[in-house]
């Protein structure tokens, strides 16, 4: 389900983390293992906390949350929310 979610181009462009279709790849075994890797070294970045979204019905990951860009100057810092489809229209 967050393979979608990674892969699609208007969360690449909003999160920053893609420039267009060439960064994208297949989503495959390799990619998703590709991100676990990568977001298991979220805990290493001391300007940026990255919290997964879960499902609590079913333990789905269906999004994440993300505080980054952290200002200590001013005490400050990005915050965004990234919902797939599945996680969306809850309250």
């Amino acid at each position: 389900m967050l393979g979608s979610f990674l892969q699609d181009p208007e969360v690449g462009r909003l999160t920053g983390s893609s420039h267009g279709a060439a960064d994208r790849e297949p989503w495959d075994e390799a990619a998703e293992e590709r991100m676990r890797v990568w977001y298991g070294t979220r805990h290493e970045q001391a300007d940026r906390l990255n919290l997964a979204v879960v499902e609590r019905a079913t333990g789905a990951c269906v999004g994440e949350a993300v505080l980054n860009e952290w200002d200590s100057g001013n005490r400050s810092c990005n915050f965004r929310i990234a919902l797939v489809a599945a996680g969306q229209g809850r309250r």
